[in-house]
């Protein structure tokens, strides 16, 4: 159960970074990330498998087709024209980029295990080295982090963080906060999109029918909110005051990941085990109730420290 979850972690780690960006700092609630990471996927299916080429190509292709993603999302909102509304806006291009990855890839099923030489540039293909490759992933997520991190720490990120708190600001200087909003969801859908590029070229296999990916995600990002709000509420004033908080904030969605893949975990072996007919149905519930549960302790806890910050 713990190594399936810690397999599952960084590329959920990875995906909810992306998605707690356009959440959290655009407050803009991006069903995109379902296309971004499937894209991710198929990329990887359609450079290695196809057309014989190597995983780190399509790599450095995944975030700027992620970042393509994120863009025509973010003008389909912000359009003089148009002006889709958020969901929708997310929806569309989510629904439109299913029929993508299918031209990529060929096929809804694809398995890679026929290219294992090509993946992850034949390092770590050998079974019994599972627990290296868990490693080696690790580490890459954290050296994303801490690359997204410093970038949000910059003039760069500073714009984009004021976009869904204070696009005055943004107005004020001169910039265009729907510009600002476009790029910002381009960054996180880049984020996404290597998510998907590291899940297929770890599970060696590519399926259409993983749309759904931002359940999961914002199911993390909220686990993670109800852990900020925890630590901030344990931890010493002097220490609240003393943290990075960016940095800190950013750390949220990595913690909801790792303990939403050890809940999701226990749950499939539970269900495994006893209830194998209904395993889908209980495991969505679950889920749900997983999620409306963190919100509500996540409420409570936000509340209980903000009144206490007040009467100081």
């Amino acid at each position: 159960m713990i190594y399936a979850a810690l397999s599952e972690f960084p590329i959920l780690a990875l995906a909810s970074l992306g998605f707690y960006i356009s959440f959290r700092f655009l407050q803009f609630p991006d069903l995109t990330v379902d296309a971004s990471f499937m894209i991710g996927m198929s990329l990887v299916g359609m450079i290695v498998h196809n057309h014989g080429g190597n995983d780190l190509l399509a790599l450095f292709l995944a975030p700027f087709l992620g970042a393509t993603v994120g863009c025509i999302t973010g003008f389909l909102h912000t359009s003089k024209y148009l002006g889709i509304n958020k969901f929708l806006a997310g929806m569309l291009v989510s629904f439109g980029a299913y029929s993508v990855c299918f031209r990529m890839c060929g096929t809804a099923e694809l398995s890679l295990f026929q290219d294992r030489e090509a993946l992850l540039s034949g390092i770590v293909l050998d079974s019994h080295f599972r627990i290296v490759e868990v490693i080696a992933v690790s580490v890459f997520t954290v050296i994303m982090y801490c690359v997204v991190s410093r970038l949000l720490d910059t003039p760069f990120g500073l714009a984009i963080r004021s976009v869904g708190q204070r696009p005055s600001i943004l107005t004020v200087s001169g910039y265009n906060s729907k510009l600002f909003l476009i790029i910002g969801l381009a960054f996180a859908n880049a984020i996404v999109a290597i998510a998907g590029w590291l899940e297929a070229v770890t599970s060696r296999n590519i399926s259409l029918k993983n749309f759904g990916i931002v359940i999961n995600v914002l199911a993390a990002v909220l686990l993670g909110d109800f852990i900020r709000h925890m630590v901030f509420a344990i931890l010493p004033r002097k220490w609240r005051h003393a943290t990075n908080w960016l940095r800190f904030m950013l750390l949220s969605p990595l913690a909801g990941a790792l303990v939403y893949s050890m809940i999701r975990s226990f749950v499939i072996k539970v269900l495994t085990g006893q209830f194998v007919i209904t395993i889908t149905t209980d495991l969505q519930f679950i889920i749900a109730l997983c999620i409306i549960l963190s919100i509500f302790a996540g409420k409570m806890l936000g509340t209980s420290v903000q009144s206490e910050d007040t009467s100081s």
